[in-house]
């Protein structure tokens, strides 16, 4: 019986210190949200597997904290209404402005992306667009959320139809719901056309050009704000040992548009 008692005091504390470390564990995911942006980022709907430089970026600045990324795929306006309501944690690949500093942090930059801005339209049609202000007879889609170039972003006299993505806006250009697409990824827009619908559209000799430090944006309503100083310090740390350009390199990319 003493023996038996001795066992039991000795095994009581474990049975309460097990949970209590799992509960420890499961505090320190944090929920991120991606959509298509290949090569950098690239999410298989089927599996809801998600890989490319950016995600592999922050999975590792989090674990140099010890914490681990659970990712999801959702479309960016979804994921901005969520951060606004603390419930994903964090976005990768964003550019700051006034009302999305509302509701994020800014973490990094890990580095400032300079690449033109470029304009998508039905064949035949790509001569229309020889200037800015042709832009201003037109109906240009968009991505709902995205920031393009200063002069665009500032101005209030474009007719703007909105789109959740690049394959959405691709037919919606093919179907005549806006004359003109206005592209920040051309890879990404590439992969939405399929043969047949890339045989139909024209890029426009025009083009804008934009230069915006690019961050990692944390929901300043998610239960992990307190850690966004911490993470956005590995983040520029892993820019300054040379990390986020071997982690480009590995996935066969190059991180010539950062500087």
């Amino acid at each position: 019986m003493t023996i038996l008692k001795s066992l039991l005091a000795m095994l009581l504390p474990l049975l309460v210190f097990l949970p209590m470390e799992d509960l420890s564990a499961q505090g320190k995911i944090l929920l991120a949200d991606a959509r298509p942006r290949p090569p950098e980022i690239v999410a298989d709907d089927r599996t809801g597997l998600i890989t490319g430089p950016i995600v592999v970026i922050l999975n590792e600045a989090a674990a140099s904290l010890g914490y681990q990324v659970q990712w999801r795929i959702a479309p960016f306006p979804r994921t901005l209404e969520d951060m606004k309501n603390g419930i994903t944690d964090l976005v990768p690949g964003v550019f700051k402005s006034d009302e999305r500093a509302m509701f994020m942090e800014f973490l990094g930059p890990i580095g400032v992306e300079s690449h033109p801005v470029l304009f998508l339209t039905r064949a035949g049609q790509e001569q229309q667009i020889k200037a800015y202000d042709d832009l201003k007879k037109m109906k240009i889609g968009v991505k709902r959320g995205t920031l393009y170039f200063p002069q665009f972003d500032l101005d209030k006299t474009m007719h703007r139809v909105g789109a959740h993505d690049d394959h959405n806006m691709v037919k919606m250009l093919i179907a005549g719901r806006f004359d003109v697409m206005i592209v920040n990824d051309k890879e990404a827009a590439l992969a939405a056309l399929t043969p047949a619908e890339n045989a139909r559209v024209a890029w426009s000799e025009y083009q804008a050009s934009r230069s915006l430090a690019r961050y990692y944006g944390m929901s300043k309503f998610s239960r992990h704000k307190l850690l966004a100083p911490a993470l956005s310090n590995s983040l520029r740390d892993m820019v300054k040992r040379g990390r986020v350009a071997e982690i480009y390199r590995d996935f066969g990319l190059s991180f010539k548009n950062y500087q």
